[in-house]
């Protein structure tokens, strides 16, 4: 028997839909990630930063994320997710824009450790809505999605900042698109990610639920 299409898309869509609203926001905050790091080392050598000190600039962001993930991990294990997510993704547009207006090499340490921070709120609450979310049989091809969502953003964005900066005639135009690229997510996030679980007084939480309609009647 020939399936129709249309079926299987519409099935498709409500199998995910608890967890659609996080897979668009995080595709399009890949594609201001990778919007800005083609350009982003241009931008910093115009600005003072030397090779030797660019590595340092550049190795910022994940050793921030080393540092601090572990940390906010373990919060998102305590408190609900959602508003982690929406103020790591709010802040990661903000430190994203600020290089055009705090310029030296010290100041884009700075930045980017504080970058690198704000994706350490979000990224553990992410992870751990996604598991919330999903029964354990359809884990693995959650976090398949998860990663797919993200490369799909990262595969587009450095085209997409390439073109802008050669439209628009400034390499600020990167930095620009990947703060309103976050904010974009951040609205999606708090608009249309729905908290799945509660968390009761105490150190651990814990009451776990399914949204209505959701992953857990899932075979």
């Amino acid at each position: 028997m020939r399936t129709d299409p249309r079926s299987g898309l519409r099935a498709w869509l409500a199998r995910w839909r608890p967890i659609l609203p996080l897979l668009a926001a995080e595709a399009v905050v890949w594609l201001g990630f990778g919007a800005l790091l083609p350009v982003m080392p241009l931008y910093f050598e115009a600005n003072g930063v030397d090779l030797a000190m660019l590595g340092i600039v550049i190795a910022a962001w994940p050793a921030a994320r080393l540092v601090t993930e572990p940390v906010f991990g373990w919060l998102a294990d305590r408190t609900v997710r959602v508003p982690l997510m929406v103020v790591g993704l709010a802040a990661t547009g903000l430190f994203a824009l600020l290089p055009l207006f705090v310029v030296g090499p010290l100041a884009f340490v700075a930045l980017r450790a504080l970058a690198g921070t704000a994706a350490a709120i979000y990224d553990p609450s992410a992870r751990g809505f996604i598991v919330d979310s999903t029964p354990a049989t359809r884990r693995g091809e959650a976090f398949g999605l998860y990663g797919a969502a993200q490369m799909g953003g990262f595969l587009l964005g450095p085209a997409i900042g390439g073109l802008g900066a050669a439209l628009v005639g400034s390499v600020g135009f990167v930095f620009a698109f990947c703060a309103v690229a976050s904010w974009i997510a951040t609205l999606a996030v708090a608009l249309w990610v729905h908290e799945t679980r509660t968390v009761t007084a105490g150190p651990a939480l814990v009451i776990s639920r399914a949204p209505a309609g959701g992953l857990a009647g899932m075979p």
